[in-house]
């Protein structure tokens, strides 16, 4: 799992990947060590929507409308390309705590909060529901969505719901913070909340030199995006669930 960069990243001097990765790669044999590293079997594994069963543990293949509904709850191992293009699959409970609630948790974890997250959390727009929910995230690149360089934050969300996803409420941003310490920089898909000047943010999650971080990032509508960078959106429940 360590050489594959399954459960985190591998970096050299400088925060840069190291080229020694690559060339370690290149000698082994990827579709043996899935077996391996996912303790599964060739049959529990699926490369194709048509491929997939209640039994499947892995997904390595293209992204389509609606995929996400015919993955199995709780599928973690989601890729598009294995093992560079992983999705991240996260299950959070969120609700059942005020705005103070959770700024009083960032602040008991040092979670640093930027100038603009904390006008969004003090928001009447952000919103917390009053009793706990639990909810399937996903986060995935701007190219997962089968979209390029250049696209607009309204047509990323076009997409993103086109495909099976909604938009995050709120208070996913600082929930999400809280559940994990990931050092990935990754935006909160929610509809917009304005600051103070009208401006509207959406939250983001992140790591620096002095720790974790949620802080918001300006998402105009027709803002551009890059086709690497990271959303996390709520997965839709399926007809049936």
């Amino acid at each position: 799992t360590f050489l594959y960069e399954v459960d985190t990243s591998i970096e050299g001097f400088g925060y840069k990947k190291d080229p020694r990765i690559k060339e370690l790669r290149d000698k082994r044999n990827p579709e043996e060590d899935i077996l391996v590293i996912f303790e599964c079997t060739r049959d529990e594994i699926a490369h194709v929507p048509s491929q997939i069963s209640e039994n499947t543990k892995v997904y390595i293949g293209q992204l389509e409308p609606g995929i996400f509904q015919k993955l199995p709850e709780h599928l973690e191992h989601i890729y598009t390309t294995f093992p560079e293009g992983k999705l991240q699959a996260y299950n959070i409970e969120i609700g059942g705590k005020t705005k103070e609630d959770y700024k009083k948790a960032l602040a008991e974890k040092n979670i640093k909060i930027g100038v603009y997250a904390q006008q969004l959390l003090e928001s009447p727009e952000f919103v917390t529901l009053p009793s706990g929910e639990h909810i399937a995230l996903v986060r995935l690149t701007v190219s997962d969505l089968g979209l390029s360089q250049g696209v607009t934050t309204d047509e990323i969300y076009q997409r993103a719901q086109e495909w099976g996803l909604e938009l995050c409420s709120p208070e996913v941003g600082p929930a999400l913070r809280l559940t994990t310490d990931t050092s990935e920089w990754m935006a909160i898909g929610i509809k917009q909340i304005s600051d103070r000047d009208g401006n509207p943010h959406v939250f983001y999650l992140t790591r620096r030199d002095d720790g974790l971080w949620l802080g918001t990032y300006s998402a105009e509508p027709s803002y551009e995006w890059r086709a690497y960078n990271r959303f996390v959106f709520r997965i839709r429940k399926s007809d049936a669930g």
